[in-house]
């Protein structure tokens, strides 16, 4: 099939990890490990941090879409993403690496069409940092949430 949508359904390794091992590590590994997060959320741009990453293609973004059990395991990934950002506050301060991780989740929700989710990671992100969060980061994550984020026309 592709290498992404093996991983998701356990059948290969990315990152070095099945889709299961990605998930159990715990939040010390999620903030530490850097290539983790373009396997679990891939996207159809590449990566600029880790640029060996996947790539979605259309195709894989249509079974993301489409495919029930994908869909499922996505919601598994996000909800795991939740108990990440629950568990620790060091995102919580101006200038992290995971307020572009929760940018590339939220966008990754969006386009396969986990609108609820996307919005509940927003919510979740954006409550109570005002002020300490970037507004450009903030508008960075309410962008992720369109399909065509403005964003991408500044690169």
């Amino acid at each position: 099939m592709s290498q992404i949508i093996d991983f998701y359904r356990g059948t290969a390794t990315g990152a070095g990890r099945t889709f299961e091992q990605a998930l159990a590590l715990d939040n010390i590994s999620w903030e530490t490990s850097h290539d983790l997060i373009q396997w679990v959320f891939p996207l159809p741009e590449p990566s600029r941090a880790q640029p060996q990453s996947p790539v979605l293609t259309e195709e894989e973004l249509e079974l993301f879409r489409t495919d029930e059990e994908l869909q499922k395991l996505a919601g598994i990934a996000v909800q795991r993403w939740m108990e990440f950002m629950a568990g620790t506050t060091r995102w919580k301060r101006p200038r992290d690496h995971n307020h572009l991780r929760i940018t590339r989740i939220i966008r990754f929700l969006t386009l396969i069409g986990l609108y609820e989710e996307a919005g509940e990671v927003f919510r979740v992100a954006a409550e109570g940092v005002e002020g300490i969060v970037p507004d450009i980061t903030i508008w960075y994550w309410q962008e992720a949430m369109n399909d065509n984020p403005a964003w991408l026309e500044i690169r």
